[in-house]
């Protein structure tokens, strides 16, 4: 099973706002649920890649052991360009 899926998430009240920082890249909702939209970057050698539109859900990160940070809460690492950072999804929510 995989923890991230390219189908749209469907909860009751559902709402996606833009991560600061990262605006054009990705969502979060008000569950905590990631929304990776489908965009292009060059990699430090010069060469273009896309990154694939794909929601990461806190369930199946949840039932999948998830990506934990420090071992307690599911986080996630956002990528900007070729940098990546790992986040708490509950932070990324509030």
């Amino acid at each position: 099973m995989k923890r991230r899926t390219t189908e749209p998430i469907v909860r009751e009240n559902l709402e996606w706002r833009p991560i600061e920082g990262y605006e054009n890249q990705y969502e979060v909702s008000n569950y905590g649920d990631v929304h990776i939209k489908e965009y292009t970057f060059i990699d430090g050698q010069g060469r273009s890649w896309t990154r694939h539109e794909r929601y990461a859900s806190t369930e199946l990160m949840a039932e999948m052991g998830g990506d934990c940070v420090q071992g307690r809460y599911l986080g996630i690492g956002l990528k900007m360009g070729e940098k990546s950072k790992r986040y708490y999804t509950h932070r990324l929510a509030a």
